[in-house]
């Protein structure tokens, strides 16, 4: 919550002198990159999940005697979670950005990047445990 209210604090700072119009258009192109890196970082995990399921069955199954995951799987996984995307992605984005919040593209773009410093510092302590 600490790192959220930082990067709405920070956000908010770097364009306190600019016309609010103004600052929502820029927001409204920037959540497209925003959406991207968040998605990516989302999909990425979910995707490693299928994969480290996958080829513990393919071991277990005696189909492969070392833990390495084959290619076949990294896509196999990758298009899953593409597909699932395309095909329901859309509603849960439009009911939790719409319905449930009201998101604006400042507020967005804010959640989303806080997402990110939180995952990606995550991520970089779990490297050393």
């Amino acid at each position: 919550m600490l790192i959220g209210m930082g990067v709405t604090v920070a956000t908010s700072w770097i364009v306190r002198k600019q016309r609010p119009l103004k600052v929502d258009r820029w927001f409204r192109r920037l959540q497209l990159l925003s959406a991207a890196g968040y998605s990516l970082g989302h999909g990425t995990n979910d995707a490693q999940k299928g994969m480290g399921i996958i080829t513990t069955a393919l071991v277990a199954g005696g189909l492969m005697k070392t833990y390495d995951v084959p290619y076949w799987v990294i896509i196999c996984c990758h298009l899953a979670m593409g597909g699932g995307t395309m095909a329901g992605g859309w509603r849960i984005i439009r009911t939790m950005g719409q319905r449930i919040t009201k998101l604006t593209p400042f507020r967005g773009i804010c959640r989303r990047n806080s997402w990110r410093v939180n995952a990606d510092g995550y991520r970089a302590i779990s490297v050393f445990l």
